[in-house]
């Protein structure tokens, strides 16, 4: 064989590679929704009493923080990151 060749079967095998590789990451992803709710449903089994915190996004693309505490069973639903914090401060004060 030539070097033309080689270079040539070379260059085959790599796209034959990434194409498949590439393929298999791709069958691996979960979407977003399911990923969400994997992670409640695992929170729940788990019995935590830690908040549970989810970044939610409007339609205009803008943070919506929602929490649950499962100690006083009440949730917080804001778009400001300040109210949220303060909302779980006083959850150390109830």
């Amino acid at each position: 064989m030539t070097n033309y060749s080689i270079r040539t079967a070379q260059k085959k095998l790599e796209r034959i590679y990434n194409l498949n590789e590439s393929k298999s990451a791709r069958s691996l992803e979960f979407p977003a929704g399911f990923k969400q709710f994997l992670n409640d449903f695992f929170a729940f089994l788990s019995g935590s009493e830690e908040p549970r915190i989810r970044v939610r996004r409007d339609r205009a693309g803008k943070p919506i923080y929602q929490a649950y505490d499962p100690i006083t069973n009440s949730s917080f639903s804001s778009t400001e990151e300040t109210e949220l914090r303060s909302w779980l401060e006083e959850r150390y004060y109830r």
